[in-house]
Parts: structure tokens; sequence; C-alpha cells
């Protein structure tokens, strides 16, 4: 189990605090707000998860840096493209 101190507990702290402080308690998100987000940081920590060849759990708020999140994007736009769905489709 990852500690408080380690950089992926930092990271899912960092995580964990965005759905609880920012969308529900600052911005009152709806519940289907909040679903939305959560899909799309699925979709990105898997994509993550596959380009660096590490367990989700492993990853750092470094490993999500600009050019992963572009490649995601685009990711996302050629599956859309070329007609596969993406029922938490999320756009950034």
């Amino acid at each position: 189990m990852k500690t408080s101190n380690s950089p992926e507990g930092q990271f899912a702290k960092l995580v964990q605090e965005f759905f609880l402080d920012r969308l529900i308690r600052q911005r009152n998100s709806s519940p289907q707000t909040v679903a939305a987000y959560r899909d799309c940081f699925r979709l990105l920590f898997e994509f993550a998860r596959d380009q660096w060849n590490k367990p989700t759990e492993s990853l750092v708020l470094t490993d999500l840096d600009a050019p992963m999140v572009l490649a995601f994007l685009d990711h996302l736009e050629k599956g859309v493209s070329a007609g596969i769905k993406h029922p938490q489709y999320c756009r950034f």
C-alpha cells in the first residue's frame, strides 16, 4: 500500500481532493458531472498506464505531462472519428 507521503500517495490525494473539495463542496456539482469527470479520469489513467507500462496505482503527477495529455486527446479524437463510441467521452 502506498503511503500518503509517497509520490503515488500524494497524487491519489490530489485526485481525491479534486473530487471531494473542488467538485462537490466548492462547485456543488451534480452527481452526473462528478460521474463524467470520474469517467474521463479513468480513461486518462488507463491510457497513461498503457503508455508508461506501469500499474495505474503507480502513476504520479509527472506521468501526466502535456505531451501525454495531448496524446490522450488525440487518442480520443481518433477513436471518435473512426466511429468508436466512448460512452464516457470527455473534453478538457
